[in-house]
């Protein structure tokens, strides 16, 4: 509770993260960037398990992008730049005529609020790892720094 003409202060709740899926999307990279270093075990176990949390609601996240997409678009054949990305046979493709109702209802899917039940990486755990000023910007809330 704020005292009189004292703004309250956020409480950081150092055991669970509570960030967007647009978020976590985004972190994803760097996420798995910092997991494939070699870090001390506690560091590595710690970074391992908020990957696989934050991935599991990623996986959701996709699963209804690909519903939207399928809802909001039709099958045509890969292209050749598909083709040499690995796509074969049909893609799905947005029609251009929903696009703009399926990034609005992408966007509203990325701003959900999710809590994983993980404290976030304590920046001291890493040591001296190097880590980019991009990544840094990527992990946001799921960093922190001298718990």
């Amino acid at each position: 509770m704020a005292r009189r003409g004292i703004a309250a202060v956020p409480q950081i709740d150092h055991k669970q993260i509570t960030t967007t899926l647009a978020h976590l999307v985004s972190a994803e990279v760097a996420l798995a960037k910092l997991g494939a270093r070699p870090l001390p075990p506690k560091a590595a176990y710690h970074v391992a398990k908020l990957a696989r949390l934050a991935g599991q609601e990623i996986e959701i996240f996709r699963e209804k992008r690909n519903a939207l997409i399928k809802e909001l678009g039709n099958e045509r054949d890969a292209t050749d730049a598909e083709k040499a990305q690995g796509y074969v046979g049909q893609v799905m493709q947005v029609k251009p005529e929903h696009e703009k109702a399926f990034h609005a209802r992408v966007r509203e899917l990325g701003e959900i609020e999710v809590t994983l039940p993980w404290a976030p990486i304590d920046l001291v755990m890493l040591g001296d790892q190097p880590i980019t000023a991009g990544d840094l910007l990527a992990l946001g809330p799921l960093l922190t720094e001298g718990l």
